[in-house]
């Protein structure tokens, strides 16, 4: 069940940097200029651990899961446990994201001005609040594909980037 999770977690995490490896490529390609490097740089690296962590969550845990179903109890302690730590990691993504995204400005200082700075935090705050809450989805997700319901995690899944459109 470890070495399932651990490949579904690293089959996750390929995909993100493949994603990411594609918005790069084509913001080059097609010739972006100056402010979609502003855009890019503040949603790259939310966006990278966004599609690590959540497609890792909504399937890693699916397996640990299943095998707890057969006994109510342990069932539920893990469904608790799952949920518990998918909030705590929200927590650490949205906040710990946002230091980040200070930290690595503070290291750009003569690629951004202070008008691009201040974009690129706004930007990244509504984007690192969005992985951490996709990050809590995902847990839902996992407890929902566990009781073979599967319509309901489709149509939430979008939620997050409904409430990015929202924010901005």
């Amino acid at each position: 069940m470890i070495k399932a999770s651990l490949r579904l977690s690293i089959v996750s995490a390929v995909i993100a940097l493949l994603a990411f490896g594609c918005q790069i490529l084509m913001a080059r390609t097609f010739g972006a200029r100056h402010q979609f490097d502003v855009y890019l740089f503040a949603i790259s690296i939310p966006f990278l651990i966004m599609g690590a962590s959540t497609g890792a969550v909504s399937l890693a845990f699916v397996p640990r899961l299943m095998a707890a179903s057969r006994d109510r109890d342990l069932y539920r302690s893990s469904v608790s446990a799952l949920l518990g730590f998918a909030i705590l990691a929200a927590i650490v993504i949205a906040f710990g994201g946002m230091e980040v995204t200070v930290w690595s400005l503070a290291t750009m200082r003569n690629v951004f001005n202070g008008s691009d700075q201040f974009t690129v935090v706004s930007i990244a705050r509504v984007a690192w609040f969005s992985a951490g809450l996709s990050l809590i989805i995902s847990a839902l997700t996992a407890v929902h594909h566990t009781e073979k319901s599967f319509v309901l995690p489709a149509i939430t899944s979008s939620s997050a980037y409904m409430g990015m459109i929202g924010a901005m």
